[in-house]
């Protein structure tokens, strides 16, 4: 893990480390990037071959360069394709899964909060603005499903692979009367429904 000069004492970056012995590795050392060749740049990390100790005499921090920043389009931004095997395994925790069983049961619950006098939604397990902890089975209320409103919207007309759609889908963010908090989801509307700015919307 390099730590780069300027950035956050908690930011680094993984990469690898060469032209050094392994048994003198330190933490701390003072290392420097070694470059591929230009033209076989790709606009990568993988750009930077590895890195290397920094000479004795060279090795006090430097002082950080502004750069002019770039602005990043569809065009000019690049993606590069490839796997990276993962083990892992995912849970929702203890709100999230409290939330997920009860939409397969056909409701939308939240967690109370005392402090704000609020049903927070979805579940937590604890207040982000008191922090004070909760029970997501104990504390749950139910959500009136006809109090739901709309928030925010976007149309969207790709999914998440570039193709286009045959039907373009709206994806709503809606909040409920009374509750802190949305959730996501989509919109179906019909074609002759016609509804103003406090229509209120069933799940």
């Amino acid at each position: 893990m390099i730590a780069i000069d300027g950035a956050d004492e908690h930011m680094g970056l993984v990469h690898r480390l060469g032209e050094v012995d392994p048994k003198k590795v330190e933490i701390g050392m003072r290392v420097q990037a070694v470059w591929k060749p230009a033209k076989e740049r790709e606009g990568g990390v993988t750009d930077i071959k590895y890195f290397k100790p920094l000479p004795k005499g060279k090795d006090k921090p430097a002082n950080p360069v502004p750069i002019k920043p770039v602005e990043i389009d569809a065009a000019s931004a690049k993606s590069f394709p490839g796997k990276i095997p993962l083990t892992y395994r995912y849970t929702a925790g203890m709100a999230g899964s409290r939330f997920y069983e009860d939409v397969a049961k056909g409701k939308i619950t939240g967690t109370w909060s005392e402090e704000q006098e609020a049903l927070l939604v979805p579940p937590a397990t604890f207040d982000e603005d008191t922090m004070e902890p909760l029970d997501p089975n104990d504390d749950a209320r139910t959500v009136d499903p006809a109090s739901g409103y709309i928030r925010a919207f976007t149309v969207v007309c790709e999914d998440r692979r570039g193709h286009v759609l045959d039907e373009p889908a709206i994806i709503v963010q809606v909040g409920f009367h009374g509750a802190v908090g949305s959730v996501f989801g989509r919109l179906e509307v019909k074609a002759d429904q016609e509804f103003g700015e406090d229509h209120r919307w069933r799940s």
